[in-house]
Protein backbone atom coordinates (compact mmCIF):
# COMPACT_ATOMS: atom_id res chain seq x y z
CA UNK A 1 0.00 0.00 0.00
CA UNK A 2 1.24 3.75 -0.90
CA UNK A 3 1.22 6.23 2.17
CA UNK A 4 0.04 9.51 1.68
CA UNK A 5 2.88 12.14 0.43
CA UNK A 6 3.10 15.31 1.07
CA UNK A 7 2.65 18.15 -1.19
CA UNK A 8 2.96 21.23 -2.31
CA UNK A 9 1.19 24.46 -1.27
CA UNK A 10 -0.73 22.59 1.39
CA UNK A 11 -2.11 19.51 -0.46
CA UNK A 12 -0.97 15.52 -0.03
CA UNK A 13 -1.16 12.67 -2.46
CA UNK A 14 -2.96 9.48 -1.23
CA UNK A 15 -3.96 5.96 -2.27
CA UNK A 16 -7.54 7.05 -3.66
CA UNK A 17 -10.70 4.71 -2.19
CA UNK A 18 -14.42 4.40 -2.44
CA UNK A 19 -14.82 6.97 -0.57
CA UNK A 20 -13.48 9.65 -2.80
CA UNK A 21 -15.16 8.58 -5.74
CA UNK A 22 -17.97 10.88 -5.08
CA UNK A 23 -15.89 14.21 -5.47
CA UNK A 24 -13.93 12.34 -7.97
CA UNK A 25 -16.82 12.09 -10.01
CA UNK A 26 -17.66 15.86 -9.24
CA UNK A 27 -14.69 17.11 -10.97
CA UNK A 28 -14.61 14.15 -13.81
CA UNK A 29 -17.74 16.02 -15.05
CA UNK A 30 -16.54 19.69 -14.58
CA UNK A 31 -13.49 18.88 -16.61
CA UNK A 32 -15.10 16.12 -18.96
CA UNK A 33 -18.76 16.91 -19.64
CA UNK A 34 -18.96 14.77 -22.74
CA UNK A 35 -16.55 11.84 -21.99
CA UNK A 36 -16.99 11.34 -18.10
CA UNK A 37 -15.79 8.19 -16.83
CA UNK A 38 -18.55 6.31 -14.42
CA UNK A 39 -18.58 5.96 -11.22
CA UNK A 40 -18.58 2.06 -12.29
CA UNK A 41 -15.66 2.61 -14.42
CA UNK A 42 -13.85 4.34 -11.45
CA UNK A 43 -14.48 1.24 -9.58
CA UNK A 44 -13.52 -1.07 -11.93
CA UNK A 45 -10.34 1.01 -12.57
CA UNK A 46 -10.06 0.17 -8.10
CA UNK A 47 -10.56 -3.20 -8.64
CA UNK A 48 -7.46 -3.43 -10.46
CA UNK A 49 -4.83 -2.04 -7.89
CA UNK A 50 -2.55 -2.82 -7.40
CA UNK A 51 -1.85 -5.49 -9.75
CA UNK A 52 -2.07 -3.48 -13.07
CA UNK A 53 -3.31 0.18 -11.85
CA UNK A 54 -2.75 2.98 -9.15
CA UNK A 55 -5.04 5.91 -8.68
CA UNK A 56 -4.05 8.60 -6.76
CA UNK A 57 -6.00 11.77 -4.82
CA UNK A 58 -4.70 14.81 -3.96
CA UNK A 59 -6.44 16.73 -0.91
CA UNK A 60 -5.55 19.56 1.36
CA UNK A 61 -2.83 18.68 4.08
CA UNK A 62 -5.35 20.24 6.98
CA UNK A 63 -7.91 17.53 7.25
CA UNK A 64 -9.78 18.47 4.66
CA UNK A 65 -10.97 15.36 2.79
CA UNK A 66 -12.29 17.47 -0.31
CA UNK A 67 -10.88 15.99 -3.60
CA UNK A 68 -8.89 19.00 -5.46
CA UNK A 69 -7.41 16.52 -7.92
CA UNK A 70 -6.75 12.85 -9.00
CA UNK A 71 -4.36 10.28 -11.68
CA UNK A 72 -4.56 7.20 -12.55
CA UNK A 73 -1.64 4.73 -14.18
CA UNK A 74 -1.57 1.36 -15.80
CA UNK A 75 1.49 -0.86 -15.90
CA UNK A 76 2.04 -3.05 -17.96
CA UNK A 77 5.66 -4.50 -17.77
CA UNK A 78 7.93 -1.55 -18.82
CA UNK A 79 5.68 0.44 -20.16
CA UNK A 80 3.31 2.59 -18.20
CA UNK A 81 0.39 4.79 -19.15
CA UNK A 82 -1.33 7.63 -17.67
CA UNK A 83 -5.04 6.68 -17.13
CA UNK A 84 -6.18 9.93 -16.46
CA UNK A 85 -4.60 13.60 -14.43
CA UNK A 86 -7.21 16.01 -13.66
CA UNK A 87 -7.37 19.53 -11.29
CA UNK A 88 -10.34 21.19 -10.14
CA UNK A 89 -10.73 24.38 -12.38
CA UNK A 90 -10.95 26.09 -9.37
CA UNK A 91 -7.12 24.87 -8.10
CA UNK A 92 -5.45 24.43 -11.88
CA UNK A 93 -2.38 26.81 -12.93
CA UNK A 94 -0.73 26.54 -9.76
CA UNK A 95 1.33 23.28 -9.79
CA UNK A 96 -1.03 20.83 -8.82
CA UNK A 97 -0.94 18.85 -11.97
CA UNK A 98 2.31 19.47 -12.10
CA UNK A 99 2.58 17.89 -8.81
CA UNK A 100 0.56 14.76 -9.62
CA UNK A 101 1.82 14.13 -13.11
CA UNK A 102 5.53 13.91 -10.98
CA UNK A 103 4.31 11.55 -8.79
CA UNK A 104 2.64 9.04 -11.51
CA UNK A 105 6.15 9.37 -12.94
CA UNK A 106 7.83 8.15 -9.46
CA UNK A 107 5.37 5.74 -9.31
CA UNK A 108 5.76 4.56 -12.86
CA UNK A 109 10.11 4.04 -12.31
CA UNK A 110 9.24 2.49 -8.99
CA UNK A 111 7.52 -0.77 -11.29
CA UNK A 112 10.73 -0.37 -13.53
CA UNK A 113 8.82 1.08 -16.57
CA UNK A 114 11.25 2.17 -19.63
CA UNK A 115 8.38 4.28 -21.06
CA UNK A 116 5.03 6.49 -19.98
CA UNK A 117 2.63 7.05 -22.36
CA UNK A 118 -0.68 9.21 -22.37
CA UNK A 119 -3.05 10.53 -24.74
CA UNK A 120 -4.28 14.25 -24.46
CA UNK A 121 -7.48 15.98 -26.46
CA UNK A 122 -5.70 18.06 -29.15
CA UNK A 123 -7.16 21.40 -27.97
CA UNK A 124 -6.28 20.99 -24.32
CA UNK A 125 -3.43 23.35 -24.58
CA UNK A 126 -2.78 23.79 -20.97
CA UNK A 127 -2.43 19.54 -20.40
CA UNK A 128 -0.23 19.69 -23.64
CA UNK A 129 1.89 22.53 -22.07
CA UNK A 130 2.04 20.48 -18.95
CA UNK A 131 3.22 17.38 -20.71
CA UNK A 132 6.10 18.54 -23.04
CA UNK A 133 6.98 20.96 -20.10
CA UNK A 134 7.91 17.48 -18.55
CA UNK A 135 9.20 15.50 -21.51
CA UNK A 136 6.69 14.20 -23.50
CA UNK A 137 6.49 14.10 -27.50
CA UNK A 138 3.97 13.73 -29.43
CA UNK A 139 3.93 10.42 -31.72
CA UNK A 140 0.37 10.08 -32.90
CA UNK A 141 -2.79 11.54 -33.88
CA UNK A 142 -5.95 9.85 -33.94
CA UNK A 143 -9.73 11.04 -34.86
CA UNK A 144 -12.38 10.30 -32.97
CA UNK A 145 -11.42 8.68 -29.96
CA UNK A 146 -12.62 11.45 -27.38
CA UNK A 147 -16.27 12.98 -27.60
CA UNK A 148 -15.35 16.83 -27.36
CA UNK A 149 -12.02 16.79 -29.24
CA UNK A 150 -11.64 16.11 -33.06
CA UNK A 151 -8.42 14.37 -32.57
CA UNK A 152 -6.26 12.94 -29.12
CA UNK A 153 -2.74 13.22 -29.34
CA UNK A 154 -0.61 10.10 -28.62
CA UNK A 155 2.24 11.69 -26.07
CA UNK A 156 5.62 9.57 -25.17
CA UNK A 157 7.81 10.06 -22.24
CA UNK A 158 11.26 8.26 -21.46
CA UNK A 159 12.04 7.11 -18.28
CA UNK A 160 15.49 6.34 -19.08
CA UNK A 161 18.36 8.37 -19.22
Amino acid sequence: MTAAKPGVNGYRIEPMRWWHLPSVRVIEVELYPDSAWSVATFWSELSQIPKAREYFVLVQDKGATDVVGYGGLANSGRQADVQTLAVKSANQRCGLGQHLLDYLISRALQRRASEMLLDVGGTNYPAIGLYEKTGFCEINRRKGCYRGYEETIVMRKSLRD
